[in-house]
Order: structure tokens, then C-alpha cells, then sequence
């Protein structure tokens, strides 16, 4: 690893994973009229696993200014800006998020659980008319993603 690679590359262990918890913190942060909290929370996103946070950081850039939530001016920033997307993510629906997760393998059990009634309903009502009962059923190659509630509790408890 080089020294430019040591600047910009996320902690030993791939840094930290966001969770409800944190995205909840870094919202009251981004939120905050405090500078002070405002740039402790662009430090903390950028030491992030953006793969395994990816979720949250979805749901962050669409409920605070996107510019607020990196700093530019530093490596770091960029590279969160442009390892997550940034830009793209906030104004993104959740059905091209989940497609754009699934392109990267990204797309997990829990971040489908979380789209797959949304996306289900707007395809239902694009296709409601007088004249044809329309049956929609899930393909083949998501069926990995479709798992029991039961699991689903328990990965979102962390065990």
C-alpha cells in the first residue's frame, strides 16, 4: 500500500458500520446548528464501511442537505462522495437503489425486506386496469433476498 492509499483508505477492519442508532446520531448531527456537530458527523461518514452502510447512508442523504454530509475539501470526503455515490443516492427512488445495489453486490435480505413492498406496489398500480387481472410474482434470482421474518428480526438485531 502506498502512502496516497494510507491517506484516503478507511481504517484497519473497513471502518465502521452504520446502524439505526447512528444513522438516528449522525441525523440529529447533520440537523444540529452547531458547525462543530455538523463536521464531527462528516468525520464519522467518512470513516464508515460504506458497502455495509450503505443503506443508511441512502437514508441520510435524503432527509439532510447532501452537501452538508461531506467536506470536499479533504480526500476522505471525496473518496466517501465517490465510493457511496453520494451525489446519485439523494434524489434516487428506492427501486433504482435496490437495482444499483443488486448491480454491485451489494443487495442484501435485509436492505430487499426493507424495498420489496414499495417496489411491489408501484408496479401493482402501473398495472391496474378494467380490462385484466395482473399477477405479479417475484423472479426467480431474488428469491435469495426473500426470507423468513423471523430471520430478518434476528439480522436486524445483530445475531
Amino acid at each position: 500500500m502506498n502512502a496516497k492509499q494510507k491517506l484516503v483508505s478507511p481504517p484497519e477492519g473497513g471502518g465502521t458500520i452504520l446502524d439505526k442508532e447512528s444513522y438516528e446520531t449522525l441525523l440529529a448531527m447533520f440537523k444540529s446548528r452547531e458547525e462543530a456537530n455538523k463536521l464531527m458527523a462528516q468525520v464519522m461518514l467518512t470513516q464508515c464501511n460504506v458497502k455495509e452502510s450503505i443503506y443508511w447512508i441512502w437514508k441520510l442523504s435524503r432527509n439532510v442537505y447532501v452537501q452538508d454530509m461531506v467536506n470536499l475539501r479533504t480526500k476522505l470526503g471525496r473518496k466517501f462522495r465517490d465510493d457511496s455515490n453520494l451525489f446519485w443516492l439523494c434524489s434516487t427512488s428506492g427501486k433504482s437503489f435496490v437495482s444499483w445495489l443488486k448491480k454491485k453486490g451489494w443487495l442484501t435480505p435485509w436492505i430487499w425486506a426493507q424495498f420489496k413492498d414499495e417496489i411491489r406496489r408501484g408496479y401493482e398500480a402501473g398495472f391496474k386496469n378494467e380490462y385484466f387481472d395482473v399477477v405479479i410474482t417475484l423472479k426467480p434470482e431474488y428469491e435469495v433476498y426473500n426470507i423468513d421474518p423471523q430471520q430478518l428480526k434476528l439480522i436486524e438485531d445483530g445475531k
